[in-house]
């Protein structure tokens, strides 16, 4: 029989605030002290999305592990075929999903599959895969979290295993651990090249993302030269046509800040005033040619009905 007992611990329960910033951001809801004690790389593994790519990678690390547990215990692998393979994807993506499994709790499981593999020996081949993916994530999600899905919850989660088989897969792969559910970010670091690379995103941008270069000052002159070296040609030039020379309008002059005073001559004046009056009044009698020119619709107005006298009677 055995019994475990938490030990009372100063440096677990309370979290010294003297070292923190006083600009220091919120704690993360995966951890219990500030997050600028963490490493960046760290946050952005934790913050890392359950996708596709990544729930492949940890099938096929849990596939490798597996292989190497069946061959100590000397089974002859013959089941492992590409649907097999295929519906166990399936598999982890649905418990996953429907046990709603953090980051967190998927890098922990992670890091107890590292410290296991070289204790795991399997004698039987059929649900190996998805006893030891069951045995790490319901371990990790009970020692990650204040609260987790009991045992009924994750057997409806799997669709396949009852509340017994959760119990005794759990209990098998807490034999195998020794009890010992501790986590270092040593452990949880070891995955993070393999995820970076199966999401397709680089270490050094990752790491520490790249300075935005300095916007160049452009200029008139050198913004013309290099749009028309930038441009290629649709058709090469014909021999005969001479290359034309690129050239440049001269600037614009500046105005000046007073303005001469011209005098106004007063004939000219009189002679533009009379000239503005002449055109006024041609305009005036073309308009009125053209109306007199063309038909006036005759519109019917309504017409009235008049009521009707009533007779009077005398």
């Amino acid at each position: 029989m055995l019994s475990w007992s938490p030990v009372p611990s100063s440096s677990s329960s309370s979290v010294d605030c003297s070292r923190c910033s006083p600009r220091s951001s919120k704690v993360h809801a995966a951890s219990l002290v500030d997050p600028l004690t963490h490493p960046e790389e760290l946050l952005q593994l934790v913050d890392i999305e359950l996708s596709r790519p990544v729930i492949e990678y940890v099938v096929d690390y849990i596939s490798d592990v597996v292989d190497e547990a069946l061959e100590r215990g000397g089974v002859v692998i013959l089941h492992r075929t590409p649907s097999y393979l295929s519906d166990f994807t399936t598999f982890v993506s649905q418990v996953l999903y429907r046990a709603q499994v953090t980051p967190a709790t998927l890098l922990v499981a992670l890091s107890y599959l590292d410290r296991a593999s070289d204790k795991l020996c399997i004698s039987l081949e059929e649900w190996a895969l998805e006893r030891v993916f069951l045995g790490a994530l319901i371990c990790a999600a009970k020692y990650a979290n204040d609260s987790s899905l009991r045992n009924i919850h994750w057997a409806i989660c799997t669709g396949i295993f009852g509340k017994r088989d959760i119990g005794r897969i759990e209990a098998e792969f807490l034999d195998v651990m020794q009890w010992r559910m501790g986590v270092s970010e040593a452990g949880i670091m070891a995955h993070r090249e393999g995820l970076l690379a199966a999401i397709g995103v680089r270490l050094s941008v990752v790491a520490r993302p790249l300075p935005l270069p300095p916007r160049p000052q452009h200029r008139h002159t050198s913004s013309t030269s290099s749009t028309t070296s930038s441009v290629p040609s649709l058709s090469p030039p014909s021999p005969r046509s001479p290359s034309p020379s690129p050239t440049l309008s001269p600037p614009t002059p500046p105005l000046p800040a007073h303005l001469p005073h011209v005098p106004i001559d007063a004939t000219a004046l009189a002679d533009l005033e009379a000239s503005v009056e002449y055109t006024a009044k041609h305009a005036v009698r073309t308009r009125c040619t053209l109306l007199r020119s063309l038909p006036i619709p005759m519109i019917a107005l309504p017409c009235r009905t008049r009521a009707r006298a009533r007779p009077q009677f005398v």
